[in-house]
């Protein structure tokens, strides 16, 4: 025998079911109220797969689109390498690269061996991060120089105008090899506190929402540097440090790991380690490490054979040998192989792809039914 429900309890859910329709009208209200101004959150719609599946795994994906990312290391780490090998993905995507070179130290030929189109290249070596006005030593009249955020403003405008819908990476290397007005304007050696800290502050406040709009894919470089005086705790830093870490949505932490091949007199590259400090579209604290070589830079092909072999044992293990066709080969030898045959290039870039993209789905099919959006971060060394 079913008890028929309590006049009480049927007064409570019309009671509830009232309380819902009243917030669900107000709602409506406030939205109508804001108009234009009313905004609807999104997750990431754009990943720039890096081709390094390690970094996607930690990543997320790749590097967001409409997000900064912003790559930290001392130097000779393979900062800038990187950030050329992801213009170059942005490019084999269809995308516009814009690279702002405020060190004036990248190569034509480093870009083009990293697979760069110079002729869909947008490049620019500005002097300063901001604006200012000086005189032309040439012409002996005063013109306006555009500094790094107004050249990326003008270039974004632009490309919003003709094609609103193309993928756009731009890069600015770096962060402290960029001047600023007041430091240029001033006598050689002046002391000057928070003088990048404030301009980057003003930009980013600027910039961001333009590149948000614009699903555009921005890569800070910045170098890290020693504090004076300091007996305990990190004595690192970095310029611009609070403005950059508020801003950012990717965080990546560079040190090189020794050479490649380790303890050969003759080394080919450097050993890379990467730890993601901060990850606000995935999970943080992820590490992995990759090789980055003197001639070519990243070679995708290798990050490929390397993380199907070590990491997901795909061509079996025997003492180390990638085991493929009944016949054991060594790592190298196997790369030589597969980099001469493009049904094989095909294969190993797709089955590293497809781990990728199964893990990552995985990890965001459980987030979701689980309701806990932080999980272990994935390392891998």
């Amino acid at each position: 025998m079913t008890r028929k429900p309590s006049k009480k309890a049927s007064k409570s859910v019309e009671a509830a079911e009232a309380e819902a329709a009243a917030i669900d009208s107000l709602v409506a209200q406030v939205k109508g109220t804001l108009g234009k101004q009313l905004s609807i959150l999104k997750d990431v719609s754009i990943w720039i797969p890096s081709g390094i599946p390690r970094l996607d795994l930690a990543t997320g994906g790749g590097f967001p689109a409409g997000k900064l990312t912003t790559l930290i290391g001392k130097k000779s780490v393979g900062k800038s390498s990187l950030t050329v090998h992801m213009l170059s993905q942005i490019q084999k995507m269809g995308g516009l690269a814009v690279g702002l070179d405020a060190e004036r130290a990248n190569l034509k030929s480093r870009c083009i061996a990293q697979g760069i189109d110079m002729a869909r290249y947008i490049a620019s070596q500005p002097e300063s991060l901001d604006s200012f006005i000086r005189e032309n030593f040439k012409t002996g009249k005063e013109e306006v120089v555009k500094g790094a955020f107004q050249i990326m403003e003008d270039v974004l405008k632009v490309i919003f105008k003709s094609a609103p819908s193309t993928l756009v990476g731009v890069v600015l290397d770096s962060v402290a090899g960029s001047s600023v007005a007041s430091e240029i304007e001033a006598d050689y050696g002046k002391a000057g506190m928070g003088k990048h800290a404030r301009v980057l502050s003003q930009a980013f406040r600027k910039i961001m929402p333009i590149i948000e709009e614009m699903n555009t894919c921005f890569i800070l470089v910045n170098q890290l540097k020693e504090k004076i005086g300091v007996m305990f705790g990190n004595p690192t830093t970095y310029i611009g440090k609070n403005p950059i870490d508020f801003h950012s949505s990717i965080t990546m932490e560079m040190v090189q790991a020794g050479v490649y091949p380790e303890k050969s007199p003759t080394p080919e590259g450097i050993n890379t380690k990467v730890w993601v400090s901060k990850n606000k579209v995935f999970r943080p604290f992820g590490k992995f490490s990759y090789v980055t070589w003197f001639d070519r830079g990243i070679d995708t092909l290798w990050e490929c054979i390397d993380f199907l072999h070590k990491d997901q044992n795909a061509f079996g293990t025997t003492s180390g040998y990638v085991v493929f066709d009944d016949k054991k080969y060594r790592q190298k030898e196997f790369y030589n192989i597969v980099r001469a045959s493009s049904e094989l290039t095909e294969m190993v870039h797709r089955m590293a792809k497809e781990v990728v993209d199964e893990t990552l789905a995985n990890y965001r099919d459980a987030s979701l039914h689980s309701g806990a959006p932080v999980f272990a971060p994935i390392i891998a060394e």
